[in-house]
């Protein structure tokens, strides 16, 4: 996105953060409507923390040189007992540093690039529960992206909406503690130095929490 067209960043800033609320409120109506309804004793659900690392897509690491970013947040998932799947939400930062090389994306070389990233997700996830001690999922939904990328001799930050789709397992420890493993697949458009960059790609991350 050009430094200069304020106008349309503003215009693309403020759609995008407009649907970020309506994602928020409904989040937020969700989780005030379980307990106003009476079924906090039968809800179920995780909550972990997660660590991983995402690896980009291609020509967001072409242009960057950059193949992989180290991401950390919360990922969470929630349903009434007898609900066939749960309202799935995550948020992760990620962070990722690199020098440029030759490519033809107009980039100087030998630049240094750090690259600062927040998503929110919001979806569905289906737990099964067939197994005692190993309980896998699948999940998808839509998700929202804030990037800032600062190079040698610029920086630039833009905005986007995009989906995923992901599976994995939660593995029991203890009776409330899980670990567990999730891949995600991401895909989202944001404008970086004039650019169109898919800043998705394979998210691999390793989780720890509570199960209720």
């Amino acid at each position: 996105m050009k430094h200069t067209d304020v106008s349309s960043f503003n215009n693309q800033l403020q759609w995008v953060l407009i649907m970020r609320r309506w994602l928020v409120l409904i989040t937020a109506i969700i989780a005030l409507w379980i307990p106003a309804v009476g079924i906090c004793e039968e809800a179920t659900g995780n909550v972990n923390f997660a660590i991983g690392v995402l690896w980009t897509a291609d020509d967001f690491s072409e242009a960057f040189n950059m193949d992989e970013r180290i991401e950390i947040g919360a990922i969470c998932n929630v349903k009434k007992k007898n609900w066939l799947i749960s309202i799935a939400f995550e948020y992760l930062l990620s962070y990722g540093d690199s020098r440029t090389s030759g490519n033809s994306y107009g980039l100087l070389e030998n630049m240094n690039v750090d690259v600062y990233c927040s998503e929110m997700y919001v979806g569905v996830k289906k737990v099964f529960n067939h197994f005692p001690s190993v309980r896998p999922f699948v999940g998808g939904g839509i998700y929202t992206v804030n990037m800032y990328v600062d190079i040698s001799y610029d920086d630039e930050y833009d905005v986007g909406i995009g989906g995923w789709v992901g599976a994995g397992a939660y593995f029991m420890l203890l009776k409330h503690l899980d670990i567990g493993l999730e891949w995600k697949w991401s895909k989202a458009k944001v404008t970086i130095f004039d650019k169109d960059f898919d800043v998705g790609g394979n998210h691999f991350d390793l989780m720890i929490g509570y199960h209720f």
